[in-house]
Order: structure tokens, then sequence, then C-alpha cells
């Protein structure tokens, strides 16, 4: 059967009236599910016979490819497109025909048609009838698209009034199969272009139905169209009116779904309170009220305040809203257990969340968890029977805020276990962590600085070739205890480093004052040299030299000479309290530090002692090695600080022969000491610099400081009374990361990094909540997004004195 079909080329489909029953032959066969090497069933045998007889009769058909043969080209202005479409259980096709005027003759020709099978899933004959005018819109646009005759008029001739309703109605009042295939129809088409038609006179009738058998007639209607197209278009078929009236198909409908849902509002509304205690008095007083009212109508007086019965009725009130909101059908079966209306004792359906806890009802009306220590006599009835409380509720989170503020915002675990003293609560230590998320006091009393991502280095700790000193970072550390005579005075040691190679030097500081800083600097230019830039930590003996610096410097100037005549230093200070960013000095300190510990001391030493003291420990820390192992060669010594100072790492030297000529002496000796610093130089960069590209520490990006942000000024000197601001300036970095502010306190403006600031989270606890109402006497809502401008007194008081956050290692 395939060999003898496939031989059957047809792409324009002028046969595909024949063809087709062919491949519903074929699918008949499929679905017998016959082999194939097995015979023919019986019926479908007698089919395929009939449809051999019919091939062998269409080696005599011929079929014109002109249109129209002898036309006159007036006539293509009228050329008209009619394209019939049509389905049965079997195939579904779509066959088109040009139509024009030719010098008064209706003349006709067949274009070209498409068939398919149905598809073995069994469809509706509307959906199927569906598909042949998706088929047929397709087949238009193909042969549009593929002539270059211009089609002034198009028709499409469905006799399905199912799917004409479809095509001339809304799409959405329908299912999706239904919907889709007419939304891409009316892409194709116009609503005014569908038509309806008779299925007798359906020219794709003759592709879909098998009646008497398919025929190859030439004459047949099929290739000349039907006979209506031969007459004016008033003679057309019409629909009948009775069925013109009918505007939309009842069939494929969207089902329409009518939920019914009944909302009962609750006696006392807890979104506008903050406070459980609130939420319960407020309860009360409504008791209290209404018992003075029937007091006062029996002749009895009044209590004045509410009493403990009240608060009890209240809170038992409060339970039960609860409870009837979370689990409606659960307090319904067991109400009508507990009265005896429920003969078959009705359980309750697996998929409630109270069904492992045995729930029961109290003679108040409340759900209560049936546990197994019902005899034990040591223990409260609420701990033997905790009331059930749902989660994520309003009148739950208001207790587990009581609860939460009752014992100083201390410990979670404490709070969760006198929960359970009384009530049960599903993932209660999930919800007593989101409640201390959410308080006020509890942001602002644990609020930690966090610092940002760690920035790049400095360029002066990356400048190559330059002379040791150029850029010094400046620290004073001490004291040390010296004798001067028989009396015992401190003196102080001002390190100077440089920031390039990491060598030290140091000078004594008889005080702390800024003309003894002076002096030490003085001392430091007159032996290294005028540098560039001085780094120190913002301290008022520092300070005090920045601003007479320039005014000694010059002085110094006239006396060292013509080389540092016109040098200009620059003095940079870190903020207050930032040792981290002077942590190139501050490594130094301890380094110095470590070595004069390793100095072995027996007594008290003098000033001239301890300067000896001073500069061996110099000489020490500047012949640490900087790398560990060299890279060329193992036997080549390290590269030390003492290489770029004093050309070896020890300061000693081999003597060295020198030509007789002064002169050459001179240049010799010049270049020799130019090319070694170079090599000492090429290793700083092949072998230090890779060292310290690394970040250490502060990976992340984190959320930046902002202008506007409420902080705590981290300061470890003073325990519990942290200044609190607001940010009223940033210094970004070259990257763009903030890592300095402004802050404006009460004690003016403060300059600190963002390591020494924490942000306070008093605009929302970052979960997308709704807002609470505001109730009389403000209050913390322990999960409503607030602003401190618009806080109650409650959040301000928190601000302002609140215990602060202790950070005694005081590492940031």
């Amino acid at each position: 059967m395939l060999r003898l079909v496939m031989s059957l080329y047809d792409p324009l489909g002028l046969v595909a009236s024949f063809v087709i029953h062919w491949k519903i032959l074929i699918q008949e066969v499929w679905r017998t599910e016959t082999d194939w090497d097995s015979n023919i069933p019986g019926e479908i045998a007698t089919r395929w016979m009939e449809w051999l007889t019919v091939l062998k009769s269409m080696t005599g058909l011929r079929i014109p490819r002109c249109y129209f043969s002898g036309y006159d080209p007036s006539s293509y202005n009228n050329l008209e497109l009619h394209v019939f479409v049509d389905a049965s259980a079997q195939a579904y096709a779509a066959v088109a025909y040009f139509r024009i005027v030719d010098r008064g003759q209706i003349r006709v020709a067949l274009v070209s048609s498409k068939t398919k099978v149905a598809p073995l899933r069994g469809l509706s004959i509307p959906r199927l009838e569906l598909m042949a005018a998706l088929l047929g819109a397709r087949l238009r646009r193909t042969i549009e698209d593929n002539h270059r005759l211009k089609v002034t008029k198009t028709c499409f001739w469905s006799d399905s009034s199912t799917v004409c309703s479809w095509i001339k109605s809304d799409t959405r009042r329908y299912r999706q199969f239904v919907a889709f295939r007419v939304d891409e129809i009316l892409s194709l088409s116009n609503i005014d272009e569908w038509k309806w038609i008779s299925t007798k006179i359906n020219v794709a009738d003759e592709a879909t139905k098998w009646g008497k058998g398919p025929s190859c007639n030439v004459d047949s209607r099929w290739f000349w169209g039907p006979d209506f197209l031969y007459e004016r278009e008033e003679g057309w078929p019409m629909r009948p009116e009775e069925e013109e009236r009918v505007d939309e198909s009842d069939e494929e409908l969207r089902a329409a779904v009518v939920c019914s849902h009944l909302v009962m509002q609750p006696v006392i509304d807890a979104e506008r309170f903050s406070k459980f205690e609130r939420l319960r008095n407020s309860t009360a007083y409504v008791y209290h009220f209404t018992n003075n009212l029937r007091t006062t109508r029996m002749d009895s007086p009044g209590t004045i305040g509410v009493t403990s019965k009240e608060l009890q009725m209240a809170e038992n009130l409060l339970w039960r809203i609860a409870q009837s909101e979370a689990f409606p059908e659960e307090v319904a079966i067991l109400k009508r257990e507990q009265d005896g209306k429920n003969s078959s004792r009705k359980q309750l359906p697996t998929s409630s969340g109270l069904v492992k806890l045995s729930p029961f009802v109290d003679d108040h009306g409340v759900l209560r968890v049936e546990s197994r220590a019902t005899d034990a006599q040591v223990l409260a009835y609420d701990t033997k029977f905790p009331i059930i409380l749902p989660r994520k509720h309003r009148i739950t989170e208001l207790l587990l805020d009581f609860y939460h503020r009752k014992y100083g915002h201390a410990n979670d675990e404490t709070v969760v276990n006198e929960v359970r003293q009384k009530f049960h609560v599903s993932r209660l230590r999930v919800e007593v962590r989101l409640i201390r998320k959410r308080c006020m006091w509890c942001r602002v009393y644990k609020a930690t600085p966090v610092a940002p991502k760690m920035g790049p280095l400095p360029a002066v700790r990356l400048e190559p070739f330059v002379r040791p000193f150029t850029y010094v970072g400046v620290d004073i550390f001490g004291p040390y205890s010296v004798k001067v005579g028989r009396t015992t005075v401190k003196r102080w040691v001002c390190l100077f480093t440089c920031l390039t190679i990491r060598a030290a030097h140091l000078e004594v500081v008889a005080s702390l004052t800024t003309d003894a800083c002076k002096k030490a600097i003085r001392r430091f230019i007159a032996r290294r040299g005028s540098p560039q830039e001085i780094y120190s930590d913002n301290g008022t003996n520092f300070v005090g030299a920045s601003r007479e610096l320039q005014e000694e410097t010059s002085r110094i100037h006239t006396e060292l000479g013509s080389t540092f005549t016109n040098a200009q230093t620059q003095w940079k200070f870190n903020p207050p309290a930032a040792p981290h960013m002077g942590g190139c000095w501050e490594r130094m300190v301890r380094a110095v530090k470590s070595a004069l510990g390793s100095i072995p001391v027996m007594r008290k030493l003098d000033d001239e002692s301890f300067a000896t003291v001073l500069a061996e420990a110099e000489s020490m820390v500047n012949s640490r090695p900087l790398t560990f192992i060299p890279l060329e060669t193992a036997d080549q010594e390290s590269l030390t600080p003492n290489h770029f100072l004093l050309l070896s790492s020890n300061g000693v030297r081999e003597p060295e022969k020198f030509p007789t000529d002064e002169g050459k002496a001179l240049r010799s000796s010049w270049n020799q000491v130019k090319h070694t610093l170079d090599n000492f130089w090429r290793r700083w960069v092949v072998e230090y610099l890779p060292t310290i590209i690394r970040r250490t520490k502060w990976f992340q990006d984190v959320r930046p400081i902002t202008i506007g942000d409420l902080v705590l000024v981290v300061d470890e000197n003073i325990r519990n009374r942290w200044l609190r601001g607001r940010v009223i300036g940033t210094v970004p970095g070259k990257d763009g990361v903030t890592r300095r502010a402004e802050v404006q306190t009460s004690a003016g403006i403060l300059k600190r990094p963002c390591t020494k600031l924490a942000v306070l989270d008093v605009e929302g606890s970052g979960d997308a909540q709704p807002e609470a109402k505001a109730t009389r006497g403000g209050g913390c809502s322990p999960h409503s997004p607030l602003s401190v401008t618009h806080a109650p007194l409650y959040i301000q008081r928190a601000i302002r004195e609140a215990p602060s956050v202790n950070n005694d290692d005081g590492q940031n």
C-alpha cells in the first residue's frame, strides 16, 4: 500500500479528494494493529480495491494549469478567491477556487487544496470543523503569498454554524482549544469574509466523506467548483433567518465557577492594636461595661475597675476568635460533638493540622490539646491541656510579642519555655525568632557595624622605583619608663614607616605634645629626607603638627641643601577611631614591640641606653624578610628593607675595587649602586608585590551607608553609651564604595569609618507586611514598618534610651 500510494506526487492538492481516502485507509489499518506481513482486514481490503480501480482511471486525467485560457487581462481586476472547508470524523479539508467575470462570462478554476486525516485521539465534529476553518485560512495565506495576482475579494464557506458562531463571538468566553484557533483564524482573515453554506453544495465534502467512493471524473464539481459560483452574488446561498438570530454558540464555553465564602467580622479587630495588654484590657472593659449595665438594672452598684474574672473572660474570647478564624471547620465539628448533636461522631479531616493534637473544647469554648498527663496532680490545668493558637495570626503575634517584652528581649528559649507552659503554637521557635526580628527595641539594642568590602590598596603602597620614605606612615606608641638621675620619666616612641618598602625609623619623643611631635618629624626629615606624603591617625598631636608642617619643613629645607629645596609634603589623616585604615603602621608597631621585647634588659634604661636599644630594634625590624623564599634561586637571600637602605640585609658589604682615576671611580660607584637598587626594586615587584594584593577579610559587598541613615557611633572606650546620630554626608572611595561618613550627633558632627557605624534598621524588617493602624497612645507593632520621624513615643524612646550594643573586643 505504501509503495503504491507514495508514488503519487500532488503538491498542489489537485487530486487531494482522491488521495485523502487512501490516507484514511492507512490510518484504519494502523488502528487495527495489522502487522506489515499480515493481510488487510476484509472491509478495508474491499475499499482498498475500489480505490485501486479509481486509480487506474486517473491515467487519462488532464488538468490545465492555466487558470483561464484566452482571458481578458482586465478581468483580473475583480479576481475573487473562494475557500471551502469541511470536516468529518475521518478527515478535514480545504479547497480554493479563483473566480472572475471575463467579458460577461463567469469562469471558475481550481487553485489548490489541503487535506488532513483526523487525529487518533477523538475530537468532536465542531472541533474538527474549526480545524478545517483554520486549514482554509492558512491555505488562503499560502495562495496569496505565492501568486502575483491581486485578490480583490475572499470568501470562506463552511457548513458548520457552530464554527461561524465561534468566529463572530468573543473568544475569551470559550475554552483554550477554541479560543487559540479562532484568534489565529481572525489574524489571517476578517469576520465578514466567513459565510455559511449548506452541506449538499459544499464542494469540500468530496474530500471528507467516502459516500459512493472516490471519483476522479474530470467533469466533477471538485475540479470546476460548485454550481452557485457561476451565478451572480444575489443567487449565492444564505443562512436561514432563524439561525442568523442566534448570535453565540453555547458549545465549548468556559465553565463558570461561583464560589461562596462567608466572612465573619470579629467582635474585636486585633489589627488595630500594637500590644497584647491593650487588646486584652480593651476587651475586658467591654465585659466590664456590659456587666455594670446588668447590675445597674438590678439595683446593684457596679464595680469601678476591671476584675480578674473579666480579664479571664477577655482572654478566652480572644482565644476563641483566633481559633474560629484559623480552624473554622474543626471548631464546628468539635462543638457539635460537645453539644451531643454529632451522633455519628464525625472525625476531623485528615488534612487538618489538628488531627495529631487530639483537640477538644473546654467549658469556655476554647480548643485545647488532649495530652496524656491527665492524672498529673503537680501540673496546672493549662500545662496539662495547653490552648491551641494558630501561627501567623495577629492575636498570636501580639501574645508572643508580650512574652518577648516581658522577659526583657532576652534569649528566645526563655520565651519558648514560658509560652509552652500554657499554649501550643506550631513551629513556635520560628515564630518567636520572627517576633525578635520585627521588634524595634531589639533592632536598636542589637545593631552592629557591618564592614564594607575591603578597598583596593592605595597607590603609595604600589609605587616602585622611589626613594625610601617618600611615602610615610606615622604613629606613636608607649610609654616606656626611663631613668633620669634619681627619677623615672616616661618616653614614647615615634614610628615612621615607609609605605612602599615597609622600612621603619624610630625616634624618641619626650611627651605627647604637638611640639615634641614636630621635633621628632624634624629629626626624621633631617636624616631620611622630606617625604611627599605623610599618613597618620587623627590624633591631636598629629593635627597640630600638620598645621605647622609647611613652616617647619621650609625651615629645614634651608639647612638640607638644594636637593630637597623644592620638595612639598602633604599630610593626610585617617578618620577618627579607624585603626584598621592604618594597619600598615599598626603592624609595624607590633613588630617593633616584639623586637624591643627580645632585647635583654636587666634594669631601667637611661635616655642614652634607650636610644641605643631603639636603634638596635630598628635594625632588627629593617632586616626582616619581606618574602619567604626568593623566586630565582634558593641560595639567594630574601629581600629586606635594608636592601633599599643599606644595599644588604645587615648593612655589611664587601670592599670594592675602584679605578685609580677619581672621576671614573665616582661614576663606577654610582652606576653600581644604581644597578643594585634597580635589581632590588625588580625583585620587589616580582616577589613582594604579589603577596599584598589578595584580600584577607571583608570579601562581600554590603548595603552601603547612605545619607539619612540612623546610626550608632561605636566607641569601645564608652560602654552602654554609644552616641546616636544621622548620616549627613558620605565619602566614597575610588571604587565607589563608601567607607567613611559624617554623622550629626548631639555632640556635634563626627567623622567616622563605616566599621564604627551601626545602622539602625528602623524603616522596616525587610518583610512585606501590611501597615498597622494607629492606636491610642502609640506603640511598637511587632510587624509593621515604621519611620522614625513618624514613629510613636515608644520607638523614639527606644532609639534614645535603649541600652547600646557592647563590643568589648574592639575588632572591626
